[in-house]
Parts: C-alpha cells; structure tokens; sequence
C-alpha cells in the first residue's frame, strides 16, 4: 500500500501538477509590493521592539519606586537590544543568502509551505538522450527562475528573524547578567 502511495507521488502527473502549483504561487508573491510590504512590516515590527522595551522601563522603573520590587527592564537591556540588533546584520545576511541559495528555511516556521512549493519540483529525468538532458535540464532551470520570488520572501524573513534573534538574546542576557549582580 506506502510503495504504492510513494510511486503514485513520482509519477509525471504529479510532478506537473506540482511544477504548476510552484510557478502559480511563486507568480503571486512576484509583484514588488508583496515584498516591500514584507520588508517593511518586518523592519517596522523590529525597530518597534526598542521603544515598546524603553516605555516598559520607565513603566517598570516607576512602579519599583513605589513597590520597592526590583523586578522590571533596566535600561542596559534596552541598550543591550539594541546595540545587538545594530551589530547581528552579518548574520542575518548570511541566513538570508543560505536560505536563498538552499530554498530551506532555518526553522520550520515560515510563511510558505516551502516543502510543498521548491525548486525540487522541477528536478525530474528525462533519460540519458541528449534531448532526455537537455529537457531535464531546462526544466531544472527555470524552477530556479520561477523559484525566486518565493525564494527571495524567505530570504527577507530570515534577515529579519536573525536580527530578532540575536537582539533578544542580547537583551535576556542582560537581563539574567542584571538578576545575577542584584543576588550578589
């Protein structure tokens, strides 16, 4: 029954279904504005981060004034934010081009349901002619090119996620170097 199933998956109609499938959703994420809307919303939503962690600071600052509770965002975390998210561009570049280049996300959540919609859709084999190569290769060729626009939303994504990343893990250490020295 699963061998079955499996060879079912390969066959040449499938594959064409599946080529049309990627070409189709890769022509809807073509249009420029789909990914300056991206880059902009991510870009929004990051910077966002720094004043949303200063006003919990001072919100936090004066309620600890009044509490005496030490548990709130001291500002060196917010600076440690954002010195992080100034400094984490090299990596994020280079996620973005690993995943650009691979067609693979770095963790699973991601936008596109990348394992259905990729450039290996379009590797099939045409045998061993020399028309059976050249097809198979020209076919292989252009799910590269009908491939990029997808491809490229991914990339933003990873640029931006990395940045993320790495500002957040600036800023929770700061936090716990903050929790340490108040214990000692």
């Amino acid at each position: 029954g699963m061998d079955r199933a499996l060879m079912a998956e390969k066959t040449l109609y499938s594959s064409v279904k599946d080529m049309w499938y990627a070409t189709w959703v890769n022509g809807l994420l073509s249009s420029p504005i789909t990914h300056a809307k991206n880059i902009a919303g991510n870009a929004l939503f990051g910077m966002w981060q720094i004043p949303e962690r200063t006003v919990a600071s001072v919100i936090g600052k004066g309620r600890s004034v009044l509490t005496g509770s030490r548990d709130y965002i001291q500002a060196n975390e917010v600076i440690a934010q954002a010195q992080s998210m100034m400094t984490a561009s090299t990596d994020a570049f280079r996620l973005a081009g690993k995943a650009f280049k691979t067609n693979m996300p770095t963790d699973p959540t991601t936008k596109l349901e990348m394992t259905h919609i990729g450039r290996d859709d379009f590797d099939l084999n045409f045998g061993d002619s020399v028309f059976g190569k050249s097809f198979s290769n020209a076919i292989k060729y252009y799910g590269n090119v009908v491939t990029i626009p997808g491809r490229t939303l991914m990339a933003e994504d990873e640029f931006f996620k990395a940045i993320g990343y790495r500002s957040e893990r600036s800023a929770l250490a700061r936090r716990e170097g903050n929790k340490k020295y108040d214990d000692l």
